[in-house]
């Protein structure tokens, strides 16, 4: 069976083999490892988002996922496509880097924290 799913607005095709209960290489679905984080509803996300200051330059995160590092402080210097901080989502960690340059005047999110798609990371002074 054909499928189409789309994440973060990219679309793929893929094919699924549906198993039938009987069958010997079937098996039933198990519980995840307590050791394996579990994404957080979004609502929950958008609660520990912290309002950014009228007129302020901000650093956004390009993805969702879990911030493994901020690599920033308040007063600290930025240029245009330095790395600032590291995503992981689906296993894989992306740099972030930045999309504006200033010192950073304030952070708006800590490392360990979910984030989502466009979420500010920092403002920029």
């Amino acid at each position: 069976m054909k499928l189409k799913i789309t994440v973060q607005g990219v679309a793929y095709e893929v094919d699924v083999e549906v198993l039938e209960e009987d069958a010997p290489h079937a098996s039933k679905p198990q519980a995840l490892p307590q050791s394996v984080p579990q994404a957080l509803p979004p609502s929950a996300v958008e609660q520990k988002t912290q309002p950014v200051s009228a007129g302020a330059s901000v650093v956004p995160s390009p993805l969702s996922g879990l911030l493994v590092s901020l690599d920033v402080a308040v007063g600290q210097k930025v240029a245009v496509n330095e790395p600032v901080a590291v995503i992981e989502a689906m296993k894989m960690r992306t740099t972030v880097v930045s999309t504006a340059s200033g010192q950073v005047a304030r952070l708006l999110v800590a490392s360990g924290e979910a984030v989502r798609e466009g979420q500010p990371l920092f403002e920029l002074a």
